[in-house]
């Protein structure tokens, strides 16, 4: 899956107006979603993550990346082993992995912290708050911070905050966020202040809201609602100025939306307004990571929803943890091969259709799934397999 660059082009040198562009760059080298990033300097630094929901598989796995010679190189990996849905920011010079989620599905406390100057990890206390995953993480000067999240397999959502400390390795509690709960949102600074983006609200109810904390009146106040559809795993980054906002998944048990579209929040007149979107070939995606560095911002990788359109009672496409519905249009490009309720792949179940037994016919969307592996570019844009 490529990576997409947002870029501030001036029109003409008499115009004080430029229009936003996206770019395609290079491929991060261990595709994923639900990735981990942060920037120190004029470098990104970027991995982890969740690299094949059969069987939730993950990777520790860490690059940095050079937006000049768009170049991804390997540093150290991670060494709490792989996980997803870990929170990260960077504090004097060094970068912070908070929380996550393994291959067993066990969600922790842990936080680490990365030297780039020594390309080593360091293991720092652990967080007193307790385990989880899907938190936001931002800094704020030399402060780092953390909101939200969930655990017990996503069925606890939570709505503390707490700041971070790097020279005391100490943890305090802040202000709960005023909403109920909030999970998979995103995080990120700007002129000093925080700001908590969309997310869940619990399993199936995506939130359009959005909060800025600021420090110095140690307060969190509510923004103006995002103009779109609520998102959870929404991708963000700032630039000139603004917030943008988007990609993202809007949840539902009948069919889950993906989005490939963004806004963008000007928050001194505290406004929405619209952006250019992903452009082909990225398609619609949910739990992409952004960030910001040499003034450009960024969207990796990510979980790519390759396709969308519905048709009554036709087989359900278990793809990155949604339900989505394989139309006949994509049939003739790929090979396949149907996985039963435990997982394990059916034997001479390779069409684009299965036929279920009778005794599951009422359960077919929560009990079977789909591999998928190109054999042909895709028209919809999609990886080489889903």
């Amino acid at each position: 899956m490529k990576q997409f660059i947002l870029i501030l082009l001036l029109l003409t040198a008499l115009e004080s107006q430029g229009q936003y562009v996206w770019k395609q760059n290079a491929d991060i080298p261990t595709k994923g979603c639900f990735q981990s990033a942060f920037v120190i300097g004029d470098v990104a630094y970027a991995g982890l993550g969740c690299i094949s929901f059969n069987g939730y598989k993950t990777t520790d796995k860490f690059y940095k990346y050079d937006p000049v010679g768009d170049t991804w190189t390997p540093v150290a990996s991670f060494p709490g082993g792989g996980r997803y849905g870990a929170a990260a920011f960077a504090l004097k010079g060094k970068g912070y992995i908070c929380f996550g989620r393994d291959d067993a599905q066990n969600w922790n406390n842990e936080i680490w912290e990365y030297d780039p100057a020594a390309d080593t990890w360091t293991r720092k206390k652990d967080f007193p708050g307790g385990a989880r995953y899907e938190s936001t993480g931002f800094a704020i000067n030399d402060t780092g911070y953390i909101a939200g999240g969930s655990f017990n397999a996503g069925t606890n959502y939570l709505k503390d905050a707490w700041r971070y400390f790097p020279v005391s390795d100490v943890w305090s509690q802040l202000p709960d966020l005023p909403v109920e709960h909030k999970s998979a949102a995103a995080g990120l600074s700007l002129n000093g202040k925080g700001y908590v983006l969309g997310g869940l609200n619990d399993t199936y109810t995506a939130s359009n809201d959005n909060l800025v904390y600021d420090p110095e009146l140690n307060h969190w106040t509510q923004l103006p609602s995002f103009p779109g559809a609520p998102l959870r795993d929404p991708a963000a980054f700032t630039l000139e100025g603004k917030i943008f906002l988007g990609a993202g998944m809007n949840p539902d048990p009948s069919g889950s939306e993906v989005f490939s579209s963004f806004r963008a929040f000007d928050p001194a007149l505290s406004t929405w307004s619209s952006c250019p979107g992903l452009p082909s070939p990225a398609s619609p995606r949910y739990g992409a990571t952004g960030f910001t560095v040499a003034d450009a911002g960024y969207v990796s990788d990510a979980a790519e929803i390759c396709a969308s359109d519905a048709t009554v009672r036709t087989l359900t496409l278990k793809a990155t943890n949604a339900t989505v519905y394989l139309p006949p249009s994509v049939a003739p490009v790929y090979n396949y091969q149907w996985l039963d309720t435990t997982g394990t792949p059916i034997p001479g179940a390779n069409n684009s259709t299965y036929t279920v037994a009778s005794a599951f016919a009422n359960n077919i969307s929560s009990n079977f799934s789909v591999i998928m592996t190109s054999t042909t570019p895709s028209p919809l844009g999609c990886g080489a397999t889903t």
